[in-house]
């Protein structure tokens, strides 16, 4: 301000804008239940104390904060709700919002077991009473399956699909359990093992067995060459084979879908077997080859141990053959023959091995000094001589020829000693070979059991 007698400058002051009250979240309809608890809430803006008035039909209810809580609803606090917001700039009520109370959901029809067939589809219903959104949570076996309606549809049912149902059912207000109620599926009858062929002994059991992995199957029918035979039973069994018996046999499978027949089988008979020719003694010189035989005569399936004393050879054959025979071969053979019906055991023969005025073969052990133990059971040492550092082969053959161990031997200048653990072999007569110095060493052995 200037004047005659000078110029003076005043105060700065300030201009503030008040904002308008205003609400920026509004309150929203509340449904509740019966002794349950809520509230409205109001977010608002403006300048200056805002304050607030609650009221329940126009009417206030005394509650001046920016929520309003209700407790322990009753049917009477049913109603519309808004508020009353005052500032610096201005009074603004909010929307009108209701809080409205919700029925309790109870189930009306239960649901109901049933029998079905597999591949065939299932529809599991309950009914129900309520206000407000309903929830469907279906159960099988006590595990949650299903979706959120009031029907549970199973396509294309499967034995696995058998179980226990029950849904859980739940409103605003509660939740209810139905009724546990078994669902049934009675697959379609396939066979998951045939019978079988069956070749016994005269005056022993004959079995024959059918399988199925399905428990709908509710009754076996069997047939020996198209008529009616046997009991109710998986198992059709025939005591005291005779040749009235032979035939081929089957089942029809009944069940509660369909029925199933298995593949036709026959019932053959064994004979006892018998020994034609045994084995006869021999007499030879050492290095010479010769042969036990015996010929059995009967039926099905014959398997051969030949021994030398007490000792299994390891030997399934008809024949034996002794090749480059010598001194430790000589001695008592039998065969026990296994067959079908019977154990059949030929005498004892001899085996003479002699050394001979001519024609004797010697085994070479000039440079072989010593192969011990002989018989063995899981380790051998062999002791030998070379004229030079080098790799030797050792081999055993069985007695079929088939080598049946192997090993290469680091071997020095003079003496050497060496050990192999051919321990897996089974009991019997082998031959030993060990190449050195472009000769072969032989040498025969007997493994014990």
């Amino acid at each position: 301000v200037s004047g005659t007698c000078g110029t003076i400058m005043s105060n700065n002051v300030s201009l503030l804008l008040n904002q308008a009250t205003s609400i920026s979240t509004q309150p929203v309809t509340r449904y509740t239940c019966l002794g349950g608890n809520t509230n409205f809430n109001v977010i608002t803006k403006g300048s200056g104390i805002l304050t607030y008035n609650w009221f329940k039909n126009g009417i206030s209810t005394g509650v001046v904060t920016d929520s309003f809580k209700v407790n322990n609803i009753l049917l009477s606090d049913t109603g519309n709700y808004y508020v009353e917001v005052k500032g610096t700039c201005g009074t603004i009520n909010s929307d009108i919002v209701k809080l409205e109370m919700t029925s309790i959901t109870t189930i009306v029809n239960q649901p109901s077991p049933s029998d079905n067939c597999a591949g065939s589809h299932i529809g599991i219903t309950v009914k129900t009473s309520g206000n407000g959104t309903i929830n469907y949570q279906w159960y099988k076996n006590g595990v949650k399956i299903g979706n959120n309606l009031d029907t549970l549809i199973i396509y294309g049912l499967i034995a696995s699909d058998t179980g226990y149902y029950k849904v859980n059912v739940s409103g605003n207000c509660n939740n209810v359990m139905s009724d546990s109620v078994k669902i049934s599926i009675k697959n379609l009858i396939s066979i998951t093992e045939q019978p079988k062929a069956q070749i016994v002994c005269p005056g022993v059991i004959a079995n024959f067995e059918v399988k199925s992995s399905d428990p709908a199957v509710s009754n076996y029918q069997w047939y020996k060459d198209g008529i009616m035979v046997g009991t109710n039973s998986s198992i059709l069994t025939i005591t005291n084979a005779k040749n009235t018996d032979l035939g081929n046999y089957n089942v029809k499978l009944i069940g509660f879908c369909n029925n199933v027949f298995s593949d036709s089988q026959s019932l053959k008979l064994n004979s006892f077997a018998s020994i034609k020719e045994a084995p006869v003694g021999k007499d030879i010189c050492i290095g010479e080859n010769t042969k036990f035989e015996v010929i059995i005569e009967g039926t099905g399936t014959i398997d051969y141990n030949w021994k030398k004393g007490d000792i299994n050879l390891g030997v399934n054959s008809s024949t034996i053959v002794v090749n480059n025979a010598t001194i430790s071969e000589a001695g008592y053979y039998k065969v026990v023959v296994t067959t079908a019906c019977n154990v059949l055991e030929s005498d004892s023969v001899k085996l003479n091995v002699n050394k001979c005025a001519t024609n004797i073969k010697e085994i070479n052990t000039a440079k072989l000094s010593s192969v011990h133990p002989n018989p063995f059971n899981s380790n051998l040492q062999i002791n030998f001589e070379a004229k030079s550092n080098q790799i030797s082969h050792l081999y055993l053959h069985d007695v079929n020829g088939r080598i049946v161990f192997s090993s290469d031997l680091q071997t020095m200048v003079g003496k050497n000693e060496h050990q192999i653990f051919p321990s897996s072999l089974i009991s019997g007569a082998y031959f030993l070979f060990v190449e050195v110095d472009g000769e072969k060493l032989q040498f025969k052995l007997l493994k014990e059991e």
